[in-house]
């Protein structure tokens, strides 16, 4: 249904509105605008810290974006624009990072911290367990030097990492489309595009090895466009071999998902004729790629990491074409379970994260609109435009199917903001003196501000869904940490769900059972199991048994219906909202 609206939508506003290329004057000084900006996110941030309320940020946000909106659709310089939007770009994240307790996005900030922490404990990569992040130990190698440079340890390094890591961006992809296809403009408006998305800023947040690794690609990018000037090219040979090696050492998949991505915008290129095909084949930019692939497969093979790659892409299209997971069980008890699926569906399609997707349609297919329409494209420009159609059928939100889609659409994210930056083009031609140049300027300000807001860990609650948990309050970290010191102490074998299951493992608690399926039954082994509070209105993953994959399975409950069942049950620990339940025997979840 969203996608019917924003396909009208668009229709109107490219069909119900006048070219009329007119550049939109400022009424006033535009150092009153740049300095608002700034003002503007460092009362957000104050605001934030004193109240505790993270939500505040939406008005540094939305008075922010306004004033840089303002700005990108008069005569703007990339100078000015740039780091306005760094600071509008980053500004949520903070906002995470000061209010979250602790922030662990889907989860794997949990598995990430424990490591750092044993680096910094060890005082080598020794620390770390696991054998596959001892391969790759990228992130918690910068994670742990920035945590002991800053003295707070492993989870504010991997934080501060992200931050200062996603500060780069902006100026990097603003760089790379106007070096690429020659207009300065459409770079600073696909920077602009790339702020605004949901989920290039929830990355900032949830570093992980991917995140990283795709900051990484994306500074490889800046200098492949330099090393065609002779001056500087041995320079930038030698950063680009650093950083190349930087890469090959942060992770494994990331490369592997890119692949696709630069094959579609090489092979549209090199399509517009046989000249064109010369110039790829046999440039300088190319040559680095080759070298990036090649240090790469030999990683990867070292490693034996074609073997699982195989093996999980099987279960991808396995698992697609059966319609989702092979043994994928959503269950729901209490109230959530009564509620009528019609109403769920219009009460997300009016929620914030509903109406961000139908503008940002609206902006996509304008975009589309303009391009097909265009005659002869320039060669770098359809290279780039097909990548971003090709990428917008993983990234809004459609029945498909695919296991990891998340990380499976991330880079397609940075060519899909081209369609949107040409989008964004047509709205900044259209805006006029008129009502309708007005309602032009608040839909951009709209998904600007929406974005931030709407990102996939629903931290500001404003998708009606249940969604998993991805923080903990500093209260919940104290009960964890007071549960897992109970649960060292006992012989015998406890039972978690997925997150409970990272912090137990984060505070030294090993050999955790898994809950069982019988049908569409969850069953709970013999013994303990952990529960906790701020589960409830959450979409909780659990695995079950040996074979499940990760995220297969999810439960949402809420707060009467937990509050009964352990009222039921066997208490034998309780550390507040979190405790610990026992059973003699194998019983069913729904009746604990």
């Amino acid at each position: 249904m969203y996608g019917l609206l924003g396909l009208l939508g668009g229709a109107l506003v490219y069909y119900g509105t006048d070219d009329t290329e007119a550049v939109l004057r400022l009424p006033g000084d535009e150092r009153f605008y740049r300095t608002g900006v700034y003002v503007a996110c460092a009362t957000t941030v104050g605001i934030v810290v004193l109240t505790g309320e993270p939500l505040f940020v939406a008005f540094g946000l939305v008075s922010g974006y306004a004033l840089v909106t303002w700005q990108l659709f008069a005569d703007p310089l990339p100078e000015r624009i740039l780091p306005q939007l760094a600071a509008l770009f980053l500004l949520s994240p903070l906002s995470k990072y000061l209010t979250a307790g602790t922030y662990f996005g889907d989860g794997d900030i949990l598995i990430h911290t424990r490591f750092v922490d044993e680096i910094l404990a060890a005082g080598s990569l020794n620390g770390i367990a696991d054998t596959s992040y001892y391969d790759y130990p990228g992130l918690q190698l910068l994670a742990s030097t920035a945590g002991d440079l800053s003295g707070l340890g492993g989870y504010d390094g991997i934080m501060l990492t992200g931050l200062a890591a996603y500060a780069i961006v902006l100026p990097a992809v603003y760089l790379v489309i106007t070096r690429f296809t020659g207009d300065p403009l459409l770079g600073m408006y696909t920077a602009f595009a790339v702020a605004v998305l949901d989920d290039i800023v929830f990355y900032v947040s949830y570093l992980f090895p991917q995140s990283l690794a795709s900051v990484l690609i994306i500074a490889l990018a800046v200098l492949a466009t330099l090393v065609t000037q002779d001056e500087l090219k041995w320079r930038v040979v030698g950063l680009f071999v650093l950083v190349s090696v930087t890469l090959v050492f942060t992770h494994h998949l990331t490369q592997v998902l890119f692949v696709p991505l630069v094959a579609v915008i090489i092979g549209v290129y090199a399509l517009h004729g046989r000249g064109y095909a010369r110039t790829v084949f046999w440039s300088r930019p190319f040559g680095l790629f080759v070298l990036t692939a090649s240090m790469t497969a030999l990683q990867l093979f070292r490693t034996n990491f074609i073997d699982r790659l195989l093996v999980s892409g099987r279960e991808i299209i396995e698992g697609g074409a059966q319609g989702g997971y092979d043994r994928g069980v959503d269950l729901v008890f209490g109230s959530q379970a009564e509620g009528s699926a019609v109403a769920m569906a219009v009460e997300w399609l009016v929620s914030p994260y509903g109406l961000y997707l139908i503008l940002l349609l609206v902006v996509f297919s304008i975009g589309v609109t303009v391009f097909l329409r265009t005659r002869e494209n320039a060669a770098p420009y359809s290279a780039l435009c097909y990548a971003g159609i090709i990428g917008s059928l993983l990234i809004f939100e459609t029945p498909l199917s695919i296991k990891s889609l998340n990380r499976i659409r991330a880079p397609w994210l940075f060519v899909f903001a081209v369609i949107l930056a040409i989008g964004f083009l047509q709205f900044r031609d259209r805006i006029g003196p008129s009502r309708q140049g007005r309602l032009l300027l608040v839909i951009v300000v709209l998904v600007a501000a929406a974005g931030p807001l709407v990102t996939a860990d629903n931290f500001y609650g404003l998708d009606p869904r249940p969604t998993t948990q991805s923080a903990f309050s500093d209260q919940e970290v104290a009960e964890l940490e007071a549960v897992a010191e109970y649960t060292r102490g006992q012989e015998e074998t406890t039972t978690t769900f997925w997150t409970t299951r990272l912090a137990m493992r984060r505070y030294g608690v090993e050999g955790l059972q898994r809950s069982q399926l019988d049908g569409e039954r969850l069953v709970l082994p013999a013994g303990k199991f952990i529960y906790r509070a701020e589960e409830t209105n959450h979409a909780v993953h659990f695995l079950a048994g040996e074979e499940d994959q990760l995220y297969s399975n999810t439960v949402v409950m809420d707060d009467p219906w937990l509050d009964q069942r352990i009222a039921s049950s066997n208490k034998v620990y309780s550390a507040g909202g979190t405790g610990v339940i026992w059973g003699s025997s194998e019983r069913s979840f729904e009746g604990v």
